[in-house]
């Protein structure tokens, strides 16, 4: 057992437990703007922002999956998105929901990622209450690696970490990851749990996507709803799990920029 996991987790939780909102059964239309959250979100910032722009324009007619299956709803998407893939993506699945009907889509996403693709499917899902799925991102070698849970984790796979370190990550580099986060979620977290507002319990070693919301929330930046705290530039003087992290153990409380794992 990495019983640093479980203590990391555990100030994680108590931390940003107010933070962090884990939806179960969300309406279609819910569960329609987290796809197209999920969808806007790649390699973009201030999604909430653009979302909510959507929203105030004349033509929104609610989060339907029907009225973007429409050039009305292409435009719209088009203005605030963008030209491209995202667009397309969105536009697609609409078309796709309201062929097979909104449950079977996702149950068919599940077992065929080729729709959204594999990062914005695990995102999707775990945003829409399937608590075993959550996206691998950059900030998740970057976390492993300065707490030294990374250097103490063995991969069955002969998949290279580091390459996703660098930014040249490939599917056996996601999926490696996916495990380890997995694994140590079974191994060290039974009994550690979380409570949402309607007083459910969720055990964090069942539940990996909960345990991938506390981590992003500590990584992420400002402007995407994160505290920046483990981001790019690591805030350690204000950390919550400084004393348990080999980074922020090693740092004096003013860093040095070309010491700062990136």
């Amino acid at each position: 057992m990495l019983t640093t996991f479980r203590d990391i987790v555990a100030l994680l939780l108590e931390e940003y437990k107010n933070d962090i909102h884990v939806r179960i059964k969300p309406s279609d239309k819910e569960r329609f703007r987290a796809l197209v959250s999920s969808i806007v979100t790649q390699n973009r910032k201030g999604v909430e922002t653009t979302l909510k722009n959507i929203e105030k324009d004349q033509r929104f007619d609610g989060w339907d999956p029907g009225k973007f299956a429409t050039s009305v709803g292409r435009d719209l998407l088009t203005d605030y998105v963008g030209h491209g893939e995202k667009v397309r993506k969105i536009c697609d699945a609409s078309e796709s929901i309201l062929r097979m009907g909104f449950d079977e889509w996702v149950e068919a996403l599940k077992k065929e990622d080729a729709y959204i693709g594999q990062k914005t499917r695990d995102d999707f899902l775990k945003e829409t209450g399937n608590l075993n799925y959550f996206p691998i991102d950059r900030y998740y070698p970057r976390f492993l690696a300065r707490t030294g849970l990374l250097s103490k984790y063995t991969f069955d796979t002969k998949a290279d970490p580091a390459k996703f370190m660098d930014g040249l990550g490939d599917e056996k580099c996601y999926i490696a990851y996916k495990d380890m986060m997995i694994n140590l979620c079974e191994s060290n977290l039974k009994g550690l749990k979380y409570s949402n507002s309607n007083k459910r319990d969720f055990d964090l070693s069942e539940n990996p996507g909960i345990v991938d919301m506390l981590i992003w929330r500590h990584c992420s930046a400002k402007d995407s709803g994160g505290s920046e705290t483990c981001a790019k530039e690591p805030d350690c003087p204000n950390c919550r799990i400084k004393t348990l992290c080999e980074y922020g153990k090693s740092v004096t409380p003013k860093l040095r920029k070309q010491d700062v794992i990136k």
